[in-house]
């Protein structure tokens, strides 16, 4: 997805500039990265994440953003309420507490994979790229203008998204990159994706190239094989369903080609 909107709310809401743009650039290079299986440099990423989202933060209780930030110094002031700012315990403490978290984790588990020289791994990055999610989903809710509440949580929504290779998303509009896929399968790939029952319009709009007719059929098709529930017009998958969606993705689209 396009990460233009995301840091424009943020940065029409007053938020530090240079350290707005730092961070979703890392956001979105970290996503990248998990995304063709470069762990390592995603968890990099993670850890600048965090460190412009500390500079934020201090920007909003009014004080100098720094060039070396002390994740653990800040952490534990905020919490104590040693800035005295006038600020949300949501910004005071909930938010500084997760960072910390994300921050560890991507520390401790680099330091600990180097020791045992075993590779950084798809779960630990997955999890504190999770996390860098939730904190800008939540940078958005509590700083995002109330007159845009519908835009904001489309934005959230494709923030997140699974993180699928070759799936991208944008304005709340999906698309497999990968174009070696049937049909029947990008139908799959996106139920799975979605994790929710999708509308048979909106699967025509995602799948280039196919009718709504054609759609429709193919879902009939996968409904006789009890592959999808398919009611008034949406569709969502089986357990069934979901075992072939899974060996699609870990054969056609998590191979990094």
């Amino acid at each position: 997805m396009s990460y233009s909107r995301v840091k424009s709310d943020l940065l029409a809401a007053g938020l530090h500039e240079a350290s707005v743009e730092r961070l979703i650039d890392d956001y979105d290079r970290m996503r990248r990265k998990l995304s063709i299986g470069e762990y390592t440099e995603a968890g990099a990423y993670v850890g600048n994440f965090c460190e412009n989202l500390v500079n934020i933060l201090r920007d909003v209780m009014g004080k100098e953003v720094e060039q070396d930030v002390s994740i653990n110094t800040f952490v534990n002031k905020s919490i104590s309420n040693g800035y005295e700012a006038d600020v949300s315990d949501w910004v005071r403490v909930t938010l500084p507490r997760m960072i910390h978290a994300t921050y560890e984790l991507r520390s401790k588990r680099d330091t600990v994979h180097t020791n045992l020289d075993v590779p950084v791994n798809h779960a630990d990055t997955q999890t504190a790229v999770r996390q860098c999610t939730w904190m800008l989903c939540e940078l958005l809710r509590e700083f995002g203008q109330e007159d845009d509440i519908d835009e904001i949580a489309v934005l959230i929504e494709d923030l997140s998204s699974p993180i699928v290779p070759h799936i991208d998303s944008h304005n709340g509009t999906r698309l497999i990159t990968k174009a070696d896929l049937e049909t029947k399968e990008e139908i799959l790939v996106h139920l799975y994706y979605d994790g929710s029952e999708i509308s048979a319009d909106r699967l025509t709009d995602w799948i280039p190239g196919k009718s709504k007719a054609q759609i429709t059929g193919i879902i009939g098709t996968m409904k006789q094989a009890r592959e999808v529930f398919y009611e008034d017009g949406k569709a969502k998958l089986t357990t069934k369903g979901e075992r072939t969606a899974l060996e699609i993705v870990e054969e056609h689209l998590e191979n990094n080609e």
